[in-house]
């Protein structure tokens, strides 16, 4: 098993909604707003609030954002938030989830001997963007819904540049893609190399 700690509430929350849209097939706007979708909205608004306060080259924006998006450091989307996420749109997609909620979430993350289990979370998410390119595009078009931004982020939806959405939407696909990043480690003040393919298996 791996030894990731994930939010189980939060992951339970995003689940539900996954498992009430799949029963109907209806949702008033993109159901993964109440996953990652969400999530990654919501940390816009600190990559906006750290352009806005600092004279930061393209480059530098971009550190900044990998350090914030699945990371320890401290955000709205943390290691805990996205794994939490990723996990919720896996479990919702095991064909037992509608007779057995207990089994299922037992099987991912205690018996961990099938394709769809939290030792495979990357490969079964990989799956579902089917590409980094389609992880991308997929996290472009959610940060570009003006209307769902301006009531998740009030106060900053009005200063979105089209380079504060490719940033972090291509912090977003390499985090899922599992690509090296150069973060910036906000407790050491130093700008580290991290490779998150070995990072998630410790």
């Amino acid at each position: 098993k791996q030894n990731q700690e994930i939010d189980f509430i939060h992951m339970l929350t995003t689940l539900n909604a996954y498992y009430l849209y799949n029963q109907t097939k209806s949702s008033i706007i993109d159901v993964n707003y109440a996953g990652w979708a969400g999530d990654l909205t919501t940390l816009l608004e600190e990559v906006i609030i750290y352009r806005t306060n600092n004279n930061v080259s393209n480059k530098e924006l971009q550190i900044y954002t990998d350090s914030l998006l699945g990371t320890n450091n401290i955000s709205t989307f943390s290691k805990e938030d996205i794994l939490s996420d990723i996990d919720a749109l896996n479990i919702s997609k095991i064909d037992t989830l509608n007779t057995n909620l207990y089994q299922t979430l037992i099987d991912y993350y205690e018996t961990n001997n099938t394709i769809n289990c939290s030792n495979n979370r990357f490969l079964t998410i990989q799956d579902h963007f089917k590409s980094k390119e389609n992880a991308l595009k997929d996290a472009k078009n959610i940060l570009n819904n003006k209307l769902v931004t301006q009531m998740i982020i009030p106060n900053t939806s009005s200063k979105i540049t089209e380079n504060d959405i490719l940033i972090l939407s291509e912090s977003f696909s390499k985090y899922i893609f599992k690509e090296k990043q150069e973060i910036f480690d906000i407790k050491s003040g130093q700008t580290i190399n991290i490779d998150i393919k070995q990072n998630e298996t410790n």
